[in-house]
């Protein structure tokens, strides 16, 4: 992994580069960044197969998943409410909004119980006060 340091004023910041393309040696921050850079420049991957009802691409395990999302079942549909989903992992992670207590991820405030010992910043993972220790040296 490569590191790139930058410091502006007293705040810090630290940019990770995670991610190379193989094919043209561009580097990105995430994989997110990087899949979509393949995508858009290089074509779909060699195991990828097209479906043949909406024409998008998809790999081999997923697009059989996936063709269920063109049929009329009730297969990927929430008992709850009846929303419909295009994956089961994406009707569960709906299921669990009609659950008791449940909170939106964005909403949740995380405890800040790791704190820097250089300048006293408070996170809320173990990563953040890493890349503080990192910046600070």
């Amino acid at each position: 992994m490569i590191q790139k340091h930058a410091c502006y004023g007293l705040k810090r910041r630290v940019v990770l580069f995670c991610c190379r393309c193989v094919s043209c040696d561009i580097q990105f921050q995430t994989l997110k960044e990087k899949q979509y850079h393949v995508r858009s420049k290089h074509g779909p991957p060699v195991t990828a197969e097209e479906c043949p009802i909406c024409h998008k691409t998809y790999n081999k395990v997923y697009l059989k998943e996936h063709l269920t999302t063109h049929q009329e079942t009730d297969a990927l549909k929430c008992k709850d409410c009846g929303k419909k989903f295009s994956s089961k992992s994406n009707l569960n992670k709906h299921g669990k909004k009609h659950l008791p207590g449940y909170v939106p991820v964005k909403d949740k405030q995380r405890e800040k119980k790791y704190s820097c010992t250089d300048c006293g910043k408070r996170f809320d993972s173990m990563h953040g006060l890493e890349v503080c220790s990192l910046d600070g040296s």
